[in-house]
């Protein structure tokens, strides 16, 4: 019996032993969208870089778009330019001091018929208000016979 009391205690001290050099870890719960696994990494860094290229092509077709913007505008200004230069003798008449008398009596005129179409215009809009006026002032059987 001392012999296998001796060998109980030495498997028993070799466990104790073998048990302090191995710490578990407590499990721990991970959700699964959490749960990242070697594919799911390699997917996502996949697309990060795919979006990475989307991104530099976009900016770089803006780039282009913007350069091509610019040198349009540019010759558009140049031709406008151009044709300023060249129109100058289409230009409209600015001679008023050719007969002053004369450009009164135009100006007498176009001011005459600007206040004549205000008074029209108020006088018009006066009458449809009074309009107004009258049908809410009936009652529902004349406004039925109107």
């Amino acid at each position: 019996e001392t012999e296998e009391e001796e060998e109980y205690e030495e498997v028993t001290e070799s466990e104790e032993e073998e048990a302090h050099t191995y710490a578990l870890s407590k499990p721990v719960y991970i959700a699964k969208q959490q749960r990242n696994t070697h594919l799911e990494q390699r997917k996502r860094e996949v697309e990060k870089q795919e979006l990475v290229l989307k991104k530099q092509a976009i900016a770089e077709k803006r780039r282009e778009d913007t350069k091509r913007m610019v040198i349009e505008d540019k010759k558009q200004q140049e031709a406008a330019a151009n044709n300023e230069a060249e129109s100058d003798g289409e230009l409209p008449d600015d001679n008023d001091d050719l007969d002053p008398t004369m450009e009164f009596t135009r100006w007498e005129n176009r001011e005459m018929k600007r206040m004549v179409r205000y008074r029209d215009q108020r006088d018009k809009e006066e009458a449809e208000k009074r309009e107004v006026l009258r049908r809410r002032l009936l009652s529902d059987d004349a406004r039925k016979q109107e």
